[in-house]
């Protein structure tokens, strides 16, 4: 072959790996972590059971789905996400718009997923306002500061969209002119029942609470309904940190540190007491309990009140932030002596710790009690369904054990 020939096909080769995009040249030799993992630190407390990765750029044919103002983006190697390339926007872009109604593969709408967004890397700091378009409608808009050089998830919270609604567009309106790098448009299904005790025949007021999107969902049937943002959706949002059939208990970095919910609807805001909707049946009852708690006795040797636990505003053994009184057992029994303080005691709840594994057993009076949960600690919730107006004898003890 001629010089001239060899110079020839060369030039036509590095054209070829030019119009590639992403070419093997430039590809990292790294293993990326997988999509999934890196979707978990965009909501730790979720179990991610669906996600749909829309584009990962790693074709020049993905940047089609994606209108940049006012220049287009792209595809580039020199930085990516979770693959090998992703798709860059130069400094000054203004509105990002990337069509997902064309990527749903013939799909009408959303469909059930509740979160849709992408992975963006900036230059320099920069917030970038996010929202989904359709029907002339936008949903889930908010505005995410993006830190300098580092990847950073930027989704919409899709559960209040019509489902009605054609799919639309997902659109990024950065302010600055730090020049960005997008990667793996994602739709996710976080949608997670954290309890479900409305349907368990046990007779119990029961509840649902639900994680989906950016918040915390909660119907307590015919009782009260509540809903909470997640840091995700606001800075001070609320985190779980214990859900079960019998209390829920979420914290904050707000003026507000902590929420203890019951499905009664008896609900502690850094231990002041304010309930969920009506508890016109309880009177002033358990607002009266709670500012003078019960007298309690440990009759075991070695158990005791637990005067120590945070949120123990008075150090009495009765924990303001949770609404419950705190003991500890030496052994597989504990047994406590009750006495109210008030004119009644209605439905008073003790956590107990120190006991060991196992089924429990509780009685009042000798009357078999079924309102129980062993917590992720170990330790046992325990809410007694009675209304006491005298001195009353508790007996709690783990099944099974000598």
């Amino acid at each position: 072959m001629k010089r001239s020939q060899r110079w020839r096909w060369g030039g036509i080769l590095l054209a070829l790996m030019a119009m590639a995009g992403c070419s093997a040249s430039h590809k990292k030799t790294a293993t990326p972590e997988p999509i999934g993992m890196q979707l978990r630190r965009l909501d730790p407390q979720s179990r991610w059971t669906r996600y749909d990765v829309l584009l990962s750029f790693e074709s020049e044919s993905d940047r089609a789905f994606v209108v940049g103002d006012p220049a287009a983006g792209q595809v580039d190697a020199r930085i990516a996400h979770a693959g090998q390339c992703g798709l860059f926007l130069p400094g000054g872009t203004r509105q990002i718009d990337i069509k997902l109604s064309s990527l749903l593969r013939g799909r009408k709408d959303i469909g059930e997923w509740t979160l849709a967004g992408a992975f963006v890397f900036a230059d320099q700091p920069l917030i970038i306002h996010v929202a989904y378009w359709s029907g002339g409608k936008s949903w889930g808009g908010r505005a995410v500061p993006i830190p300098a050089r580092q990847w950073t998830a930027l989704f919409v919270d899709l559960t209040g969209v019509d489902r009605d609604a054609p799919a639309g567009v997902l659109q990024l309106r950065p302010e600055g002119s730090a020049a960005i790098h997008l990667d793996d448009v994602t739709l996710v299904d976080n949608r997670r029942v954290l309890v479900d005790s409305t349907t368990d025949g046990s007779g119990l007021e029961g509840w649902r609470i639900i994680r989906r999107g950016f918040a915390i969902d909660g119907d307590a049937p015919g009782r009260f309904r509540f809903a909470l943002e997640t840091p995700e959706s606001a800075p001070n949002g609320w985190v779980i940190q214990q859900v079960n059939a019998l209390r829920a208990l979420f914290v904050s970095e707000d003026k507000t540190k902590t929420l203890c919910i019951y499905p009664d609807g008896r609900a502690y805001w850094d231990g002041n007491y304010r309930p969920m909707g009506s508890m016109e049946r309880y009177g002033q009852a358990i607002a009266q309990q709670h500012d003078d708690p019960a007298e309690v006795q440990v009759l075991d040797e070695g158990g005791k009140l637990n005067r120590s636990t945070r949120g123990d505003a008075n150090h009495d053994g009765y924990n303001e932030c949770l609404g419950a009184y705190q003991l500890t057992a030496a052994g597989w029994r504990l047994q406590v002596r009750m006495t109210p303080r008030t004119a009644r005691l209605v439905l008073p709840v003790l956590e107990i710790a120190g006991l060991p594994d196992g089924k429990v057993q509780v009685t009042v009076e000798g009357r078999l009690v079924d309102q129980w949960e062993r917590l992720e600690d170990g330790s046992v919730l325990v809410v007694i369904p009675a209304r006491l107006q005298r001195s009353t004898l508790i007996d709690i003890r783990v099944k099974g054990v000598d």
